[in-house]
């Protein structure tokens, strides 16, 4: 809650200084999704002087805010390397090579000799500590930047993630350009974009992928992999494909068959792995903390009578607490942790372009989300397997399931239904906040698990005996029926706004179909162009983006 008030807090602040650079001229209007690196005059950076924000101002750049939180090493890399201090793959590697060495030692030392473990955790902690205050030192000395090396020291003993986000503000305050993560290569829309994107193959396309995103794909591969021999049973593995085939599927009609020039190809492929990776692991620890709201509604003793099989009993006698706690936990916990950390998969991303088009913003958001949908999805497929199941035994269950879920993809279109909130607040200059934003993808992730958890607590509650497959099916049709209903206002929201950005002049058989309905033509007209003086009264204001029909009519009126 407190890091949701701060970033509205934010959002109040980017209106406020966004109201003093109306004036754009010849740039097309972007999403403030994406901020563009300020260049400063690199004569400064031995301006001396101290830092130029506090430790624990973090929301000043939310970019590394988030990344210092969940990935801390990958920002600082980048930061260290941008300055010329370390290079990125050696600071990471060394960073790597730590973690492996205190995993192993976990392995090796177990039983009296824990005690022993803990002593070497601690000193590897002040060992990497004292490497990284180090580096923080030398480049306090490289900006003239007065301090001693105890305060760097006990700047990240006391947080490291607040003093790695210091560091990064304080690169990007002298107009260092961002490196990419992990490799350190300095990445612009020109590199990885092809040069004609809406005709290029996807070979093409895969030659200007940046070295970072291979070693995402390569990684991601190793750990499927690993996943299949270490885990699961030899059928389980064509479950791997069939979870990717509907993200793939989705992207290739949003993205790749006809609007693969909004975006590069390169960023899709960062924003589905942040999405798979980063958004889920800080959705996971999140949601752990705030399951011990739990503790509100049921007492230690209550909980474990439903862990020890009198689940029935005890949801009949406490039904309405459980309702309770079945609100709370669909629209708070689920809903609204999974929503706002999709949300900053996109916001929380550097990417080397602006979104520039609404497009691109809606592209964006659901690559992310889908890349979320799929690490769920392979979590539940696995665990619907069964401890007891084996062979094709394990394998059905898996593809029933799998199939259940991919027909439902609901994390897409609620991050659909956020771009909606996005492109009004960029592109139709609406005063929209945060939570106006979220607030209807909140909605109906919540319904849509609300509507599964009463379900399942009341068939169990009152339907004990009742045919499985009957109550499963009735639950699944009230979750359809939740979901058809999403994605009626996704498209009307869509195809609203769609003739909205449009303008009054475009065509009435111009499409206007869902996720098409964004995809117009490429070019951005001038929203500050000043019109012809005319006789008549006539439209005298370009739309900001029109379809291919209509132009040359609303052209030929001006």
């Amino acid at each position: 809650f407190c890091v949701f008030m701060c970033v509205e807090c934010q959002e109040d602040m980017k209106d406020d200084i966004g109201a003093e650079d109306a004036e754009l001229g010849d740039e097309a209007p972007a999403s403030a999704l994406q901020e563009a690196v300020p260049v400063v005059d690199p004569r400064n950076l031995n301006a001396g002087g101290g830092w130029e924000s506090g430790m624990f101002e973090c929301l000043k750049d939310e970019e590394s805010c988030w990344w210092a939180f969940w990935c801390s090493c990958l920002v600082f890399s980048r930061t260290h390397d941008s300055m010329g201090i370390m290079k990125s793959g050696r600071s990471l590697g060394i960073f790597i090579i730590w973690l492996a060495a205190c995993g192993l030692i976990s392995l090796l030392i177990s039983g009296p000799a824990l005690r022993n473990f803990i002593y070497v955790i601690i000193l590897s902690l002040f060992a990497l500590v004292a490497h990284r205050a180090r580096l923080r030192a030398q480049l306090r000395q490289n900006l003239g930047i007065p301090g001693q090396f105890a305060e760097d020291f006990f700047a990240h003993c006391c947080c490291i993630p607040c003093a790695i986000s210091q560091e990064a503000r304080q690169s990007k305050s002298f107009g260092r350009p961002y490196k990419d993560f992990g490799t350190g290569d300095d990445v612009t829309i020109e590199t990885v974009t092809p040069p004609v994107a809406s005709q290029a193959s996807v070979c093409q396309h895969c030659l200007h992928l940046s070295r970072c995103s291979w070693i995402l794909f390569g990684v991601l591969t190793l750990i499927l992999g690993l996943s299949i021999i270490i885990f699961h049973m030899r059928e389980t593995i064509t479950i791997y494909p069939l979870v990717f085939a509907i993200p793939i599927i989705i992207l290739y009609f949003l993205f790749w068959r006809e609007n693969r020039e909004d975006i590069p190809i390169d960023s899709v492929v960062k924003l589905f792995v942040a999405g798979f990776t980063v958004a889920a692991l800080s959705a996971a620890v999140i949601e752990t903390v705030l399951s011990l709201l739990q503790l509100v509604f049921f007492s230690p003793e209550e909980m474990k009578q439903m862990a020890d099989g009198r689940k029935v009993d005890f949801i009949r006698g406490n039904f309405t607490r459980v309702v309770i706690w079945d609100f709370v936990n669909s629209f708070i916990i689920a809903a609204g942790v999974e929503e706002f950390t999709k949300h900053m998969i996109v916001r929380g991303c550097w990417l080397p372009h602006p979104l520039r088009s609404p497009r691109a913003v809606l592209i964006a958001l659901v690559t992310g989300a889908l890349g979320f949908q799929t690490i769920e999805n392979m979590e539940y497929v696995f665990k619907a397997g069964g401890a007891d199941a084996q062979g094709s035994e394990r394998l059905v269950n898996e593809l029933i399931l799998l199939a259940e879920r991919s027909a439902l993809p609901v994390h897409a279109v609620c991050a659909a239904i956020q771009a909606h909130g996005y492109i009004r607040r960029d592109f139709e200059n609406v005063n929209v906040s945060l939570l106006q934003i979220l607030l209807p993808a909140v909605i109906l992730h919540g319904t849509f698990d609300f509507t599964v958890f009463l379900g399942t607590h009341t068939a169990i509650a009152y339907y004990p005996n009742s045919d499985p497959f009957t109550v499963e099916m009735v639950i699944l049709s009230l979750a359809v029926a939740v979901f058809l209903i999403g994605v009626a206002y996704m498209f009307w929201a869509l195809r609203s706004q769609n003739r909205r950005l449009r303008g009054p002049d475009a065509g009435a058989g111009a499409n206007n179909d869902g996720f098409e309905a964004l995809a117009g033509d490429d070019d951005v007209l001038e929203s500050q162009m000043q019109p012809m003086p005319t006789p008549a009264p006539v439209q005298t204001t370009f739309p900001r983006f029109l379809p291919e029909r209509g132009r040359e009519e609303s052209m030929e009126s001006i």
